[in-house]
């Protein structure tokens, strides 16, 4: 769903358990918008694609709601695009997955996490990292009951 800064829905969209897609003339209402989706049958932050998407389009904000959680991410100040993506962020996120990545694995491995807590955790963690080094607003909220 992409949403005005006032709350007003501009596009609705459907999609798959994968993906979810609006149509080529609703793309550019993403500029300066809120796009909102949910994960209704798992539980984790932003994918890569997310982000991309939301950067190439010069989204004001990402909302994703899942079973457990409200996330919410902002573009750095100064606002963001598919370059600063490609050369800003995305480094930043493969730098920190392969950093982190085998300390979350070891942690599964020892005993110390679950594998589905893992896979809850993965991306949230990521994002807080990269949130840090790049300046982006990340926030992940749990869902009152």
């Amino acid at each position: 769903m992409i949403l005005s800064k006032s709350g007003e829905v501009l596009a609705t969209a459907t999609g798959t358990a994968e993906r979810v897609s609006f149509q080529d003339h609703e793309v550019p209402l993403m500029k300066d918008a809120v796009v909102l989706h949910s994960h209704p049958n798992v539980i984790g932050s932003f994918s890569d694609t997310d982000i991309a998407t939301g950067a190439a389009n010069q989204a004001a904000e990402l909302r994703l709601v899942d079973g457990v959680y409200n996330y919410t991410l902002k573009p750095p100040s100064g606002g963001w695009s598919e370059s600063i993506w490609k050369h800003r962020i995305e480094p930043a996120v493969l730098d920190i997955e392969a950093k982190f990545g085998g300390h979350m694995t070891e942690a599964m491995l020892q005993g110390k996490i679950t594998e589905a807590q893992l896979l809850a955790n993965w991306q949230h963690e990521i994002w807080r990292r990269v949130a840090k080094q790049t300046g982006i607003v990340y926030r992940r909220r749990k869902r009152s009951s």
